[in-house]
């Protein structure tokens, strides 16, 4: 049986599953604050931040299909 986090400790996501190979080589990367919070980047600049507690795959997507086709 896997522990579970202690009070300080913040299970992480497996963002590197959440965005595609296509969009990590144009630059896309999801990055973690610390306080539940996630930023969708794009070549460092911050698309959108979601709670890392209510956001979806799909809100992830959308945001990504917005600025793909700026």
């Amino acid at each position: 049986m896997t522990p579970s986090p202690g009070p300080r400790e913040v299970m992480r996501l497996n963002t590197y599953q959440l965005i595609t190979e296509e969009w990590r080589n144009q630059g896309v990367e999801i990055v973690e604050d610390g306080d539940h919070v996630i930023e969708l980047r794009k070549d460092g600049q911050v698309l959108a931040r979601f709670s890392q507690t209510g956001v979806t795959l799909e809100e992830l997507q959308a945001v990504l299909k917005e600025h793909q086709q700026n």
